[in-house]
């Protein structure tokens, strides 16, 4: 099965984030909103993201398409851009652990508006 997924994290008043996962059809599989309350943003990006991922694993999911509005966590995943934070480059490293685990997968940057207008936040 194949899935796209759209995640985002924040930090006013606390970290927290939330992901939603559809069929390429737009129905949705699965979504989750949490509050971690410590960190950054990147902090709380990161975590959306492994929990998303987490949960694709768990529906059986093999090709995920990723979503996100943070170039940061995009360009860190690709390797693209260094992370210099050792939490972070530990949270990168988990992310492309879970990566690992799909067939076919993809990251890509979408706009804040479209994360806003889908996850509500």
């Amino acid at each position: 099965m194949q899935a796209v997924i759209i995640v985002d994290g924040g930090d006013r008043e606390g970290t927290f984030g939330s992901f939603i996962i559809m069929t390429n059809d737009g129905v949705t599989l699965a979504h989750k909103f949490s509050y971690w309350g410590v960190g950054d943003h990147n902090h709380a990006e990161y975590l959306a993201l492994i929990s998303a991922l987490t949960r694709a694993e768990e529906l059986g999911i093999i090709s995920v398409q990723v979503l996100s509005d943070s170039e940061t966590v995009i360009e860190q995943v690709h390797k693209r851009r260094a992370v210099h934070n050792r939490e972070l480059r530990q949270l990168r490293d988990t992310v492309l652990e879970k990566l690992l685990l799909f067939d076919t997968w993809s990251l890509d940057k979408i706009t804040g508006l479209v994360v806003k207008g889908v996850l509500g936040h």
